[in-house]
């Protein structure tokens, strides 16, 4: 194998591999590595050098960013040279990127019928890219690649109730079809519902010392790297966290088990997810529990259900942008316009789904965001 075969295989690899779990819960997967050569190696090796000196850094490089976002800039960035090289532009060094490359790019992905949010990722990530190699306004508006600008746009006001519950599916039997094949992803899914987490925070929370008693200190593996407190408001919160107290063996430890890296866990909580009908083919998804927090805390907080629950026609002004407020707060956003994401607005209403609850496998088509 060439020099830059080997460094290219020492760096990109096909998703879902790399994992170092020391010991796995299933037998390990074999190597998948796909051993590079020639033009695209040499591509792929070129972009790896450009990705030692940026990949940990913001777009403003005034901080360092999370391990999600350096794994999308590296999977994407490397789908990109292999996409182009299947379409037959033998790009051997990033540096050289130009207007013909892009146009191909985004052929491809709005023929893949990719969704707003991602293509508002991957332009994202191009864009950052591009100001590392010396050419900041290659990119530029994403709808100029687009032969229909309309798939760029993304909808930020929830048309229904995103939430399993909305969704017609009982929580509660779908954690115990989990618990049945990993307990600690279910104790992570419990607390995403309980306390309106994102999955990274559930993995990373560290019980002894986020328990502050009244609130909740969240503030490992948050977005943005943004901390923020969470109410402590009922008895059976407290005795989650009781439960999540036991599995940290240390009074700083988080709640991956020993034998994983952070890396690693992701991909088996992924797993386990989908093992048991919870991934976005099926309409069910672990963020649609924050959908379900940010919902029933804005019935609690404005006295009535949220818009997209049926409710919000007669609720003033000033209750509906307080409760947002909190609501807002407590999932660690700024603004409270964010939760119309989450809750819609009272021009837009939606109905509350109260029909049979569906076994927790059974999931609808609908597509969560």
């Amino acid at each position: 194998m060439s020099d830059a075969g080997k460094e290219v295989n020492s760096v990109i690899r096909l998703p879902g591999t790399g994992s170092r779990a020391r010991k796995p819960s299933a037998p390990a997967a074999p190597d998948r590595r796909v051993p590079y050569h020639g033009k695209l190696a040499r591509a792929l090796a070129s972009l790896n050098r450009v990705l030692a000196g940026h990949l940990a850094c913001a777009a403003n490089r005034k901080k360092v960013v999370g391990h999600a976002t350096r794994a999308d800039r590296r999977y994407v960035l490397g789908q990109c040279l292999r996409d182009l090289h299947a379409a037959g532009y033998h790009i051997e060094d990033v540096r050289h990127l130009a207007t013909r490359h892009l146009r191909v790019l985004a052929g491809l992905w709005e023929t893949r019928g990719y969704s707003a949010s991602t293509l508002q990722k991957r332009f994202s990530i191009l864009n950052t890219f591009c100001g590392w190699i010396g050419k900041p306004d290659l990119v530029g508006d994403p709808r100029h690649w687009l032969a229909d600008p309309g798939r760029f746009a993304r909808h930020y006001v929830a048309r229904y109730d995103h939430s399993w519950v909305g969704q017609g599916v009982d929580p509660e039997a779908v954690f115990q079809r989990v618990a049945a094949r990993d307990p600690v992803v279910a104790l992570q899914l419990r607390l995403q519902a309980a306390f309106g987490l994102r999955a990274q925070e559930a993995m990373l929370l560290r019980p002894h010392q986020a328990d502050r008693g009244a609130v909740l200190e969240v503030n490992w593996g948050t977005k943005g790297g943004r901390p923020r407190q969470v109410p402590i408001r009922t008895e059976a919160q407290r005795q989650l966290l009781a439960a999540a107290r036991t599995l940290a063996p240390q009074p700083h430890s988080a709640l991956i088990p020993e034998a994983y890296r952070l890396r690693s866990w992701i991909q088996h909580y992924y797993y386990v997810l989908r093992s048991c009908g919870i991934h976005r083919r099926a309409g069910l998804v672990g963020h649609g529990l924050r959908h379900g927090y940010a919902n029933d805390r804005y019935e609690e907080l404005a006295g009535q259900p949220s818009p997209v629950r049926g409710g919000g026609a007669n609720l003033d002004r000033t209750t509906d942008r307080a409760a947002r407020l909190q609501v807002s707060s407590e999932l660690g956003h700024a603004r409270a316009r964010i939760t119309t994401a989450y809750s819609g607005t009272a021009g837009r209403r939606g109905s509350a789904r109260t029909g049979r609850v569906r076994s927790p496998g059974a999931a609808t088509s609908d597509r969560p965001d």
